[in-house]
């Protein structure tokens, strides 16, 4: 499959398999907590469908907005374009996005601009759904209260070697690939964090206590949330440094307290609410337009 092949039209607007990959990926991450490649047959399975779903319910909005006369200028664009290129550390790092997905900065640009549309007309649509009530958020609270949590809090050691040469980078392999993916008590660990600061003065460690998962890096998170306790994870390499995490705790479920439990369930409710609006509005648009499917 090329980055390139159509997986999708929508009377004549096309989705393209880059953008399915993409959308997988986000699932993976966000919904299944995973990366792609711990995905079982089954999760991807539900990964792509659930992305290809999500891709054409898009389409389908986009055409409404254009039939409702919605357009988007080109300061929109361009500022959204500024944006999203924020993402990328230099104009290498763009490139190499442009070039792993095959396409072009016209391909970008018109993706961009459908987005704006399709969210324009959404907006508006949401604007119409009635807010959720003190009364009906207090009720769903009840419902939910056992299942609504803050978000998991870990303790870790993060030991690091920044802009290493080629000889420390190696001493770091050796002294840490023999404990990476073991389980190691907490006292050993530090000892073993010792010692290879003798070997290696360049290491150094951060200790981090009781930080919430939603203030780390997404792929730190990811990794610290499929680890073991008491265990040291891959050692991790790029051009500026080289680094290991060592995992001392983490608490998974941590209750809320009621007037915060409150105002989760308010969010909850009112994001069921527009789910169920979007999927029976899409289930609709599905009738009134042509779709093919080339998987």
């Amino acid at each position: 499959m090329t980055d390139k092949q159509i997986v999708a039209r929508i009377e004549g607007e096309e989705i393209f398999s880059w953008q399915l990959n993409d959308e997988m990926q986000n699932y993976a991450y966000e919904v299944l907590k995973k990366d792609m490649e711990e995905l079982n047959s089954y999760e991807l399975t539900l990964a792509r469908d659930e992305a290809l779903e999500k891709l054409i319910g898009g389409e389908l909005f986009y055409l409404e907005a254009l039939s409702a006369g919605i357009t988007a200028d080109e300061n929109e664009i361009n500022k959204s374009l500024s944006d999203f290129m924020k993402n990328f550390s230099d104009s290498r790092a763009y490139e190499i996005y442009l070039a792993e997905r095959k396409i072009t900065k016209d391909d970008l640009v018109k993706l961009i601009r459908k987005n704006i549309i399709k969210d324009k007309f959404l907006s508006a649509l949401l604007k119409k759904i009635p807010p959720v009530t003190n009364k009906d958020a207090e009720k769903y609270f009840e419902k939910i209260k056992d299942k609504i949590s803050l978000p998991p809090k870990v303790s870790l050691y993060v030991i690091y070697i920044s802009n290493p040469t080629d000889e420390e980078r190696e001493k770091f392999r050796n002294a840490f690939s023999t404990v990476q993916g073991r389980k190691i008590e907490f006292f050993l660990a530090e000892k073993i964090i010792k010692d290879m600061n003798q070997v290696i003065p360049s290491i150094k460690e951060e200790k981090i206590i009781q930080k919430s998962i939603n203030e780390l890096d997404p792929i730190v998170a990811r990794k610290l949330l499929s680890m073991e306790e008491n265990q040291f994870s891959e050692i991790v390499e790029t051009e500026k440094s080289i680094e290991t995490i060592y995992l001392i705790a983490k608490v998974m479920h941590i209750p809320m307290n009621e007037e915060d439990g409150k105002r989760e369930a308010a969010k909850y409710l009112a994001i069921v609410r527009i789910k169920k609006i979007l999927d029976a509005y899409t289930d609709m648009l599905k009738e009134k337009y042509k779709i093919e499917i080339f998987l």
